[in-house]
């Protein structure tokens, strides 16, 4: 694949307090609103539009939790390969999910082609569904014992 479909980002460690510092800042203005100034720009100050800056807490709150993030381009299209390594299950389980059309899929060549965005949607439905059914294991345990808990 020639497209850059990762941008990854590593912050030095020394730059961790003012990440921590502009995340807070982002968190406690929030509700009011932000605005970010550029010395020398042409504009005095841009506000910030709410969706931009839930995205730049996100990846704030990442960078200060781990120093790191990775912003992935989800138009991008990948193969069974790489689609396994993001859904954490074999090539092989991978292909049978898509020849059940659990996944949206092309064939190119006699290759199957996924849009990540695909993917990744369905990696977090699998991921709710799988925290469900421990959930109703857990509820089924207590009905069982008849403890309520």
């Amino acid at each position: 694949m020639s497209e850059e479909i990762a941008l990854h980002h590593r912050i030095p460690d020394d730059e961790r307090p003012a990440v921590e510092a502009l995340r807070l800042a982002l968190r406690d203005s929030a509700m009011r609103g932000v605005h970010l100034t550029v010395p020398g720009g042409e504009a005095d100050s841009v506000a910030v539009p709410p969706a931009t800056t839930a995205i730049l807490r996100d990846v704030l709150d990442l960078l200060a939790a781990t120093g790191q993030a990775t912003v992935l381009d989800d138009d991008s299209e990948i193969g069974v390969e790489e689609a396994a390594r993001l859904v954490q299950t074999p090539p092989a389980m991978l292909l049978h999910r898509l020849e059940i059309g659990d996944i949206p899929h092309r064939l190119v060549d006699g290759s199957y082609v996924l849009r990540l965005s695909d993917v990744l949607a369905f990696r977090d439905t699998e991921a709710m569904e799988r925290r469900a059914l421990v959930e109703l294991g857990i509820l089924t345990d207590e009905a069982t014992r008849g403890d309520g808990g």
